[in-house]
């Protein structure tokens, strides 16, 4: 139809089945997405950064504090995640705690040496 869906009308997706952005924009988008996800978050951040400060070279203030307003939401939700390997390592955290009336399981989801997750059951 040429128009884009609900997200891509109200600014939360980038529209490219209606040519926002181009393929390799969109592949780019995607690849910083998986690499977030995944646990590197510094070089995102850091080109998060620059595009601030070339945005307020050319004056696009609105801009600029939007990219610094998202840098440090990033910055803050990373402190959050606790850090329980020093050297970035990738795994998943099993633990298992029983008694006589129940068991416990807790896995541990951890990228780059930071819990970025967690799921547990108790069961009878």
């Amino acid at each position: 139809t040429g128009r884009p869906c609900l997200l891509g009308y109200i600014g939360k997706c980038s529209a490219p089945c209606v040519g926002r952005v181009t393929p390799e924009e969109h592949r780019d988008l995607a690849e910083d997405f998986c690499d977030f996800m995944a646990g590197r978050t510094g070089t995102y951040i850091r080109r998060l950064e620059k595009d601030m400060m070339q945005a307020a070279e050319e004056m696009e203030y609105e801009r600029a504090a939007r990219l610094r307003d998202d840098a440090g939401a990033l910055k803050r939700a990373m402190e959050k995640s606790a850090v329980v390997l020093a050297d970035a390592t990738d795994a998943d955290l099993i633990a298992v705690a029983e008694d006589e009336l129940e068991a416990a399981l807790q896995i541990f989801h951890v990228r780059g040496g930071r819990v970025r997750g967690q799921r547990g059951w108790v069961t009878d």
